[in-house]
C-alpha cells in the first residue's frame, strides 16, 4: 500500500489536489495550536498564506511531528484512503477534550475551468483562515497540561499496512481506541465548509461538555 513507486494511474490533478490539501493541513495544524494556547506564543512567527497572516511554529520537535504526519497524510491521499484528520487534545489524564475534524467530502476532482488560476480556491482557504482565527473565542480554554495528537481515519487495511511499514518504524502509527478519540458530551462548533474546486471539507469542532 506505502511502496515508493507512485502508481500509474494517479492524474496530475489528483496529485496536485493533494499537494495543495497537504499545504493547507499543515498551515491549518499550526494555527491550531496557536489559537488553542497549548504552547508558548513565543514559538510561533508570523507569516502570509492566501494573502492573510497565520502563526507558523519554529519548534523543531513540533514541526517534525507535523511533517511526519503530513508525509504519511500524503501517501493515504494519493490512494484515496484518508476520511478524516483530527487534531485531538488531550487533558492531564488523557482523555480526549476537544478535537478539530477535517472531514475529507471530496478529493479526486478535476480543478474547476472557471477557476484556472485557483483564485477562487484560495479565496476559500483565505475565508477559513479567518474563520479559525476568531474560534478560539468560542471554545472555552483547554485544562491545565494539556497536549495534541493528530488521528487519522482510514480504512482498517491500512492502519495494519502502516504498522508493518518499515519507513514509518521511526514514526509509528498506531491503532486508536475509542477512548482515545471519542470526546465525552461533545458540542459542535463548526468552523467552515470548504470548497476549493479541487477539494472538498468540512472542518468542525467537537468540545467535550466535560471540559
Amino acid at each position: 500500500m506505502l511502496a515508493c513507486v507512485r502508481p500509474q494511474n494517479i492524474t496530475f490533478s489528483f496529485l496536485r489536489a493533494s499537494d495543495i490539501l497537504i499545504e493547507f493541513l499543515e498551515v491549518a495544524i499550526h494555527n491550531v495550536l496557536y489559537v488553542r494556547n497549548i504552547y508558548p506564543t513565543s514559538i510561533f512567527v508570523r507569516r502570509k498564506k492566501y494573502g492573510v497572516p497565520v502563526q507558523m511554529s519554529t519548534h523543531p520537535y513540533l514541526n517534525e511531528y507535523i511533517t511526519e504526519c503530513l508525509k504519511t497524510i500524503k501517501d493515504l491521499l494519493t490512494k484515496n484512503e484518508v476520511r478524516k484528520v483530527t487534531v485531538v487534545f488531550f487533558d492531564e489524564a488523557q482523555i480526549p477534550v476537544e478535537r478539530f475534524i477535517f472531514d475529507i467530502l471530496d478529493l479526486n476532482r478535476t480543478l474547476n475551468q472557471d477557476d484556472p488560476y485557483f483564485i477562487k480556491g484560495e479565496e476559500a482557504l483565505r475565508g477559513f483562515c479567518l474563520k479559525l482565527a476568531m474560534t478560539g473565542s468560542n471554545l472555552k480554554p483547554l485544562p491545565s497540561k494539556s497536549t495534541f495528537r493528530v488521528q487519522l481515519h482510514t480504512i482498517e487495511a491500512v492502519s495494519v499496512s502502516l504498522a508493518e511499514e518499515p519507513r514509518y518504524q521511526d514514526f509509528p502509527w498506531i491503532e486508536t481506541v475509542e477512548q482515545e478519540t471519542e470526546v465525552m458530551n461533545p458540542s459542535i462548533v463548526p468552523i467552515r465548509t470548504l470548497d476549493t474546486g479541487f477539494h472538498k471539507l468540512q472542518v468542525y469542532v467537537e468540545e467535550s461538555g466535560e471540559k
